[in-house]
């Protein structure tokens, strides 16, 4: 299915579906897809998001273009890599991550039968999404950045199996997910507290970022 098919359903839905909602106002595409060709196959581990404003909700749609890239400005991006605890990782170590937490969910998926918050990304048919995702990232050099996207599922699928799985292999899966906590700098409650004040201090500059870019470029919300 190319990128172009896809746009069309998702035309298709908001004709037949979302239209229906009350205060509908209208619809756009969201995200990576307003960047790709329409002739490019479009993979499958996506999901499409459609962002659709109503009449009670106070939002202001912002047209899909790239805002405009702030020279000076790459060291917000390697303070939320710092936030994060990846700025310092090379892509053997995500991989390595990586492969852990494929291993970790793939049990998950055998043994999960609590529902939980986030236990729908445990399920055999989202798995590409954690593989192929993750994989599009770091070959793309984006190794760090993929280090969110792992930690979102390596969260879920050790909750499922503590939740679920036997006795003998909780501690096993409770230590993989502790060593990658480890590696993210988190080792104790103290580290959790500074990466809270670390974590106000870079949303301080981002909205500091934000600011700037809507005054030098008004066009953009309008």
């Amino acid at each position: 299915m190319t990128v172009g098919q896809v746009i069309e359903i998702a035309k298709e839905y908001v004709d037949k579906e979302a239209s229906q909602v009350p205060g509908f106002c209208g619809a756009f595409l969201v995200g990576g897809i307003n960047g790709m060709p329409k002739e490019a196959p479009f993979p499958l581990y996506r999901d499409v998001d459609i962002y659709m404003p109503v009449e009670d909700v106070k939002q202001i749609p912002i047209p899909q273009r790239k805002l405009p890239y702030k020279q000076g400005k790459s060291e917000l991006h390697e303070e939320i890599l710092r936030l994060l605890g990846c700025v310092h990782m090379d892509r053997g170590q995500v991989e390595s991550y990586l492969q852990e937490c494929v291993t970790a969910f793939d049990r998950a998926v055998e043994v999960k039968r609590t529902p939980f918050s986030g236990s729908y990304n445990v399920d055999s048919c989202v798995r590409p999404y954690l593989v192929e995702g993750a994989l599009e990232m770091i070959n793309e050099g984006n190794h760090r950045e993929a280090m969110f996207w792992i930690w979102i599922f390596h969260y879920c699928v050790n909750v499922a199996i503590q939740n679920d799985g036997s006795e003998e292999e909780k501690p096993q899966y409770q230590a993989g997910y502790d060593d990658f906590l480890s590696g993210l700098g988190l080792h104790a409650p103290n580290d959790w507290q500074s990466r809270l004040q670390l974590a106000r201090n870079v949303a301080e500059q981002f909205f500091e970022f934000a600011d700037e870019v809507v005054e030098n470029h008004p066009d953009i919300i309008g």
